[in-house]
């Protein structure tokens, strides 16, 4: 798997087919995936697991660092852990609902209760992944996204 660091320093992962550009610029036949995580051990599981069904993964620590990617990038698909340091994955998916419609977003959970769950889907999210999840289970989910855009 190849890595690149952008102009802000941060680490670009590109999957095993090499064939995402570094433009910054998303199209359809690249899939390119957004993972917000606080957890760099889960935003490393995640590249792991997805890394043969994406061809970029792009990983953020938080909410300010997901904007950034936002703004600069056009994305297939993102997953977003709820609980976040400058917020929650709610907001997230909120904002993502309002500037970037056409983006489905994976709400990502150790807390997957009813009330949780029902937050959720009103803000927007596409779907709800619990942790701890199998390898199978997150690409699963995933491709289920991505699938329309191959």
């Amino acid at each position: 798997m190849q890595t690149r660091v952008d102009s802000l320093g941060r680490e670009q992962v590109l999957g095993s087919s090499g064939s995402g550009g570094f433009s910054g610029e998303g199209s359809m036949t690249t899939q390119r995936v957004l993972v917000v995580d606080y957890d760099p051990s889960m935003r490393n599981l995640l590249r792991e697991i997805l890394g043969d069904i994406a061809d970029r993964i792009d990983v953020a620590g938080g909410l300010r660092e997901a904007r950034q990617y936002l703004e600069n990038a056009r994305y297939n698909l993102s997953l977003s852990e709820l609980l976040l340091p400058e917020g929650s994955g709610l907001e997230l998916v909120r904002l993502i609902g309002d500037k970037y419609p056409e983006l489905p977003v994976i709400l990502m959970t150790s807390f997957p209760t009813s009330d949780v769950r029902s937050r959720a889907a009103r803000a927007g999210a596409h779907a709800l992944l619990e942790k701890p999840f199998s390898n199978q289970a997150a690409r699963s989910i995933c491709k289920r996204f991505l699938a329309p855009c191959r």
